[in-house]
């Protein structure tokens, strides 16, 4: 990409020999004057409670940073006002149960939402309360029935391992475990603890028959064409897994991928959440506003779920390693949202987005 470096003379971009990034890039929308707001995706963050209220925040804001036009939050009442304190950019619904509150009631209000989401992620901050979990647990089952691809993380995964039938079976569904909970959810579903992302995602497929299509939500947040066979009448679909680690493993159970872009040696809470929030915005591009029995498209050869998921791991990695330069031991999540931008600009952007990620480095 031209001589343009970034924080302490680092090339942009990666090798374009890489097929895995090739595929990520392709996901990207072309930027142009023609388009409309929502059009670039539009994602929702369902979790945050009075004690964590930081969590959908950094998903939120990442997806925003990504490239995603619009990103709500959908909390507590508890944690509304501090998120909304956080940032003007993020719209935030204080809509999941406290206490008492009626979960079902919550979730209906969740999903008259839904229509407009091209991605939404559930667990940042979701907290352990039942209520709030049985609202995101019908969450997940609405967002599946309209195709809307969704991303489990934190207690949502922790909600996954009770009840792993949520995403059998949905291709359109991706889980981002750390070393913390990949032996849980392993565990629940009769795996080793130590079980590759391959053999989760094969063990959370399903067979699934054709059947009709819900009504899209208007055009695809992108404009680049592609070209996908029909979905068969019946096949296995898979969720995508990422193995978080030293290197990240990406799965849908038939490709594999990994991603040793080198990331920062300091793992500072909240991260995670920012992996979130760039894996929803390019899931929102590259899966969402397809007609949910379209199935999964495929991205240069790979599936779209793996490459966005491959795409976002690249991003954190790249921007928690510019962010860990400026700041080193004191380095925190708000640091590594900083830098998503530069970093998607650096790693997939061709020049649609001309920025330079030096623009923004730390002072000194």
């Amino acid at each position: 990409m031209g001589g343009s470096v970034g924080p302490q003379g680092d090339a942009l971009g990666l090798p374009p020999t890489d097929p895995a990034l090739e595929a990520a890039r392709s996901l990207l929308p072309a930027l142009g004057p023609a388009l409309h707001k929502g059009q670039a995706g539009r994602v929702a963050v369902v979790g945050g409670c009075a004690e964590y209220a930081g969590a959908p925040f950094f998903a939120g804001m990442s997806a925003l940073r990504t490239g995603a036009d619009l990103s709500h939050v959908f909390c507590t009442p508890g944690a509304a006002p501090v998120i909304k304190s956080y940032s003007p950019e993020l719209i935030v619904h204080p809509y999941l149960p406290e206490g008492a509150a009626d979960p079902a009631a919550a979730a209906a209000r969740v999903a008259e939402w839904l229509p407009k989401f091209h991605c939404v992620v559930v667990g940042p901050g979701l907290g352990r309360e039942a209520g709030a979990l049985e609202a995101a647990a019908a969450t997940v089952a609405a967002a599946r029935e309209a195709g809307v691809p969704v991303l489990l993380d934190a207690d949502g995964l922790w909600l996954l391992g009770a009840r792993p039938d949520l995403v059998r079976g949905y291709a359109r569904a991706v889980l981002t475990p750390n070393a913390a909970e990949l032996p849980r959810l392993c565990k629940a579903l009769g795996l080793p603890e130590s079980c590759s992302a391959a053999e989760l995602a094969a063990a959370l497929g399903g067979v699934t028959g054709e059947r009709r299509a819900p009504p899209a939500r208007g055009p695809p947040p992108h404009s680049r064409p592609s070209s996908r066979p029909p979905a068969p009448a019946r096949s296995c679909r898979r969720p995508a897994v990422v193995k978080k680690g030293a290197r990240d493993e990406i799965s849908d159970g038939e490709v594999t991928v990994e991603c040793g872009e080198r990331g920062a040696p300091r793992r500072c809470g909240g991260q995670g959440d920012v992996l979130s929030g760039v894996a929803a915005a390019m899931l929102a591009w590259g899966v969402g506003g397809r007609p949910g029995d379209a199935g999964v498209p495929r991205a240069g050869g790979v599936p779209a779920t793996v490459a966005a998921a491959y795409g976002a791991c690249a991003v954190t990695r790249r921007a928690a390693r510019w962010a860990f330069e400026g700041r080193k031991r004191s380095m925190v999540a708000g640091d590594v949202v900083e830098f998503v931008g530069p970093a998607v600009d650096a790693l997939l952007d061709r020049g649609g987005a001309g920025s330079v990620a030096g623009n923004i480095g730390f002072q000194a």
